[in-house]
């Protein structure tokens, strides 16, 4: 068998035809191993690499490739899969019946190379022939077997519905899906493909996400970017289904006007590859990555696919969702050089060390949560947000007004006693906008930076709040911010003691209004009775409720013309009880 080494990329171009036709024969599904990845990759990162692809031959027929690379570290080659560590499986491309055959040509070419070098070989299927081939020619040396598991679903074995049936059998599956049904209500939610100009959307929400963890392998920072940007834009040709190639897909969760994750894959006939996907720390308390998995399973069964797999990674949410898992390994060996040696030796110890520390799940968080915090920390960035934060705020608060803001909700948080004052505004559907003075409209949730800084909260807490079903109006004098104020359809509240609850379904509370500007009682209590009239539709039997600071004197005294609840402090695990029963 002849073994030939194609040192450019351009050499290997020139045996197209010959690598398309293995990948037929070998029904590929891997979109790493088409010459459309390979070319595209190389473009990008292989300029500080050397190509070395070696191609297997007898009597003028290909049996097979082995896209390498090389790259010097410490003196010594390294060589790797074209395309690692973007691409997580890999492997030989031979004529099916000559995968031993080429392993044991490729073996001997390895022990051949002479100088100091060491073959990193990562995303093998662990029932590949040429992997097995290869750990028996050196099973007498030194070397590192890794093990990753890659959890798949088989979408021809069931159809969507009795997946689902399994899969809901997890708990907060089912929560989770019911909380996007309750969301959905709030702020509509699309799971749509991602224009070409809407690509660049994924990346700020992919550094958002990662930016303070131990993660994220540079999928959303410099070259990486420009690489998944151009493969989702200008590498992404229509073509039929065909193994030479693939299709890349990006799809966008939507929460109204607001990108609030993605999912990036790719199709290669008829299997689909879920690269990445992120969401938007803000919204996490809704889990909106897991419902981008939910929403892509779904639309891979009604385009029937066969295969989805979750990538490599062992995390829990790919354990939930999958029904098979293969074990794909990455092997590690050198030549018979002593620094080759001690590099494996330096590989096994630290695969060694990384298996015992992942053993720990405090560990591990330590490693990827703490201590990606602790960077972040470190670089300066929180800083400079805050900053950013506090000069927008400030454009519409003034000091007293932000600090009299912060006493209010800590009152409201921490449950002191005495500090609210509860009031029932009375006949609510007489009273529409006044001719002259402030108007009111809905806040609009998908403009949550805007919105964080008007109400001078975390853009997480205010998802929370309109998770809990509540909502914030805003008030304008001509055209310009004015106030706001947030309204509540369940209970108010803390562990130790409930301030209001609601008893009818049309029940509503008002609480947390503030003002930028100064104005009288009477104007006040106007805007109120206005206030009141909007959050409750106009309904006649609808009851509205005014929680009031004790020392907020103005809204006291604006207030004091309705009626007030005495008997509103209740014990918090009382109502709690009584909303279960309900």
């Amino acid at each position: 068998m002849e073994v030939q080494i194609l040192r450019d990329i351009g050499r290997l171009m020139e045996h197209a035809g010959a690598w398309n036709e293995l990948l037929r024969l070998n029904n590929n599904q891997n979109p790493y191993m088409t010459l459309d990845w390979i070319s595209a990759w190389w473009r990008f990162f292989g300029g500080k690499y050397m190509f070395r692809c070696l191609m297997f031959a007898e009597e003028r027929r290909t049996l097979g490739f082995l896209p390498l690379m090389a790259k010097r570290k410490l003196g010594i080659a390294e060589y790797r899969f074209i395309g690692t560590p973007q691409s997580s499986r890999n492997g030989f491309l031979v004529r099916p019946g000559y995968e031993k055959a080429v392993a044991s040509e490729a073996l001997t070419w390895f022990r051949g190379v002479g100088s100091d070098a060491v073959f990193n070989l990562r995303g093998m299927n662990r029932t590949d022939s040429s992997l097995i081939r290869i750990l028996e020619g050196i099973s007498g040396k030194r070397y590192l077997l890794r093990k990753e598991p890659v959890y798949s679903i088989r979408m021809e074995q069931n159809g969507l519905e009795t997946y689902m049936q399994k899969v809901c059998r997890h708990k907060h599956i089912r929560q989770i899906i019911n909380c996007e049904k309750s969301f959905d209500k709030i702020l509509a939610l699309r799971f749509v493909p991602a224009a070409p100009e809407e690509v660049e959307l994924i990346f700020p929400i992919h550094e958002k996400r990662w930016t303070r963890k131990n993660d994220g392998n540079g999928f959303g920072k410099g070259v990486s970017r420009q690489f998944f940007t151009w493969l989702a834009r200008d590498g992404n040709p229509d073509r039929e289904a065909d193994p030479v190639s693939f299709q890349t897909s990006v799809y966008l969760l939507w929460a109204g006007r607001l990108p609030i994750a993605f999912n990036y894959g790719f199709q290669c006939n008829g299997h689909f590859s879920n690269y990445r996907l992120a969401h938007d720390n803000d919204f996490g308390i809704i889990h909106p990555g897991i419902m981008v998995v939910k929403n892509i399973i779904e639309r891979n069964f009604k385009s029937d696919l066969q295969v989805m797999d979750f990538s490599t990674g062992d995390e829990e949410y790919k354990q939930d969702w999958a029904e098979n898992h293969d074990t794909f390994c990455q092997v590690i060996f050198g030549t018979d050089t002593p620094a080759a040696g001690m590099y494996v030796s330096a590989a096994i110890l630290k695969d060694k060390l990384r298996q015992l520390l992942k053993r720990s799940k405090k560990l591990v968080y330590f490693k990827r949560v703490t201590l990606g915090r602790i960077k972040y920390a470190l670089s300066g960035a929180p800083v400079r947000s805050h900053f950013k934060k506090v000069r927008a705020v400030l454009k519409l608060w003034s000091p007293g007004n932000l600090l009299c803001c912060i006493v209010k909700r800590a009152a409201l948080k921490t449950g002191i006693f005495g500090q609210y004052r509860l009031f029932e505004i009375e006949k609510t559907h007489r009273h529409g906008p006044a001719e002259t003075g402030p108007t009111i409209c809905p806040a609009e949730p998908d403009r949550l930076e805007s919105l964080s800084d008007i109400t001078a909260m975390p853009a997480e807490n205010i998802v929370r709040r309109y998770k809990n079903k509540e909502r914030c109006y805003l008030v304008y004098d001509k055209n310009r911010i004015a106030g706001f104020a947030w309204i509540n359809e369940t209970c108010l509240g803390d562990n130790d003691r409930i301030w209001w609850k609601a008893k009818k379904p049309n029940d509503r509370c008002i609480y947390d209004l503030f003002l930028f500007k100064k104005m009288t009682a009477d104007e006040y209590k106007e805007l109120m009775l206005y206030l009141a009239h909007e959050c409750s539709g106009g309904v006649k039997n609808a009851r509205t409720y005014i929680l009031v600071y004790r020392f907020d004197r103005k809204l006291i005294k604006a207030a004091s013309g309705f009626t007030e609840d005495n008997n509103s402090e209740i014990h918090a695990k009382e109502a709690l009880h009584e909303a279960a029963s309900d």
